[in-house]
């Protein structure tokens, strides 16, 4: 009989001992799930890109009854310059330490803006969706998103060390081009007008040489 109430207990502890390494197995898994890397090595980790973004801008404006923006080259470089602006010069602010911003950048690449705007963000992303309702549960940046202004987007999603972390900067930006400047061509007037344009400077240059002659003998009786 002690020989059983000791198998009894040896049976209990292996139970608990099983049992326990199950759950720490279980917890042990959740917690790598739930760890956001950016050397890609966890599973969870969604590839971030400018693509992505955009089609979930598009959705957030569509769902609010608004145009889905065409993307930009040109602002995809704007935003892809100002992300790497702020990863090299380790900032993370609209304008840059040299004091060049979104607008400036613009100006360089040749985007001739009528209305231009820009969305940033930093951080440690897990999904692209992350990136969008973050700006969209910030009423500044859900502004610039739902704008019924703008028109073209460029987005640039670039992987860095931000303050000595691994870190990704997401930068939108938001435009409206300006028309073209039209050029007039120069017409010449009338022809009527254009003869006694005409005329009048030839009287003009003849009462001139009058005026001369006249200067000249009054010299010369002056003199004599």
């Amino acid at each position: 009989m002690p020989g059983s109430r000791a198998n009894q207990v040896l049976v209990i502890v292996l139970v608990v001992l099983v049992v326990g390494l199950l759950v720490y197995m279980r917890l042990d898994n959740r917690k790598g799930v739930d760890r956001t890397r950016l050397d890609g090595s966890s599973y969870s980790q969604e590839t971030l890109n400018k693509t992505a973004v955009i089609n979930l801008t598009n959705e957030a404006r569509e769902a609010n009854g608004l145009p889905a923006l065409c993307e930009n080259q040109l602002l995809n470089e704007v935003a892809e310059a100002r992300a790497v602006d702020m990863l090299e010069k380790q900032y993370f602010a609209h304008v840059s330490p040299t004091g060049e911003q979104a607008s400036d950048v613009a100006q360089r690449v040749g985007y001739h803006y009528k209305i231009i705007a820009e969305n940033i963000a930093s951080g440690t992303f897990l999904t692209n969706r992350k990136i969008v309702d973050g700006w969209m549960q910030s009423p500044g940046h859900r502004t610039n998103i739902v704008s019924p202004d703008v028109r073209e987007i460029g987005v640039a999603v670039v992987k860095g060390q931000m303050k000595g972390s691994d870190a990704y900067v997401s930068v939108q930006i938001f435009g409206l081009e300006s028309p073209p400047v039209s050029r007039k061509a120069c017409t010449l007037p009338p022809a009527e007008l254009y003869s006694e344009i005409e005329t009048k400077k030839r009287e003009i240059n003849s009462l001139n040489e009058t005026l001369n002659r006249v200067k000249g003998e009054l010299e010369s009786e002056r003199n004599g």
